[in-house]
């Protein structure tokens, strides 16, 4: 909002005004007399809004340089008390992030887990595994070989019935070549 200097008729402006009127050689015609509106400065530009002193200095609220906020000024910078906020913030969003990306494969209340894995010769594998679950829930879930580049080599489908709790089996898997590694996988209810 702009702000603009008004001269008061008997404030410091018009006494000064009044002095230099009356001083030596300020009638004379030297060109040295001043009114009071000259004395009490320019109006700021339009749209340029004035700041009062800040303490220890004229330049600005909050001292020299404007320090404070003010025009040029770099503004109020965070204390240790604003950094730790930031600092736990950014923690508890980080849990939170790792507990959504640890469960997003995962179904609640089933938990699958791949014992071991023996593999036999080119064309067969062993895997032991386990699935856990709730006892009134049917279960299916995926069992696979996969060779040196991840691709799938062997499938198949289990179905762990409603009526039991845990179950732990071993299956050996006919492969389409060698397989390097067996898992169970993609448990869900039926």
């Amino acid at each position: 909002m702009p702000t603009s200097v008004t001269p008061e008729p008997d404030g410091p402006a018009a006494r000064a005004g009044t002095a230099a009127r009356s001083a030596p050689g300020g009638a004379s015609g030297t060109g040295a007399a001043t009114t009071a509106a000259e004395d009490a400065g320019a109006r700021p530009a339009r749209g340029v809004q004035e700041w009062p002193a800040g303490p220890g200095g004229t330049d600005g609220p909050g001292g020299p340089g404007g320090e404070g906020g003010g025009p040029g000024g770099r503004g109020r910078r965070p204390g240790r008390l604003g950094y730790a906020v930031i600092g736990v913030l950014a923690a508890v969003l980080a849990g939170g992030w790792a507990v959504i990306m640890a469960n997003a494969n995962n179904t609640p209340g089933i938990a699958s887990q791949t014992i071991t894995y023996v593999v036999r010769d080119a064309s067969t594998v062993e895997v032991r595994y386990a699935v856990a679950k709730a006892r009134d829930d049917e279960v299916r879930c995926t069992v696979d070989a996969f060779d040196t580049d991840f691709a799938i080599v062997a499938t198949s489908r289990i179905t762990v019935p409603p009526g039991t709790e845990r179950i732990t089996r071993t299956d050996v898997l006919q492969t389409s070549k060698r397989a390097t590694g067996a898992r169970v996988k993609d448990c869900h209810k039926v």
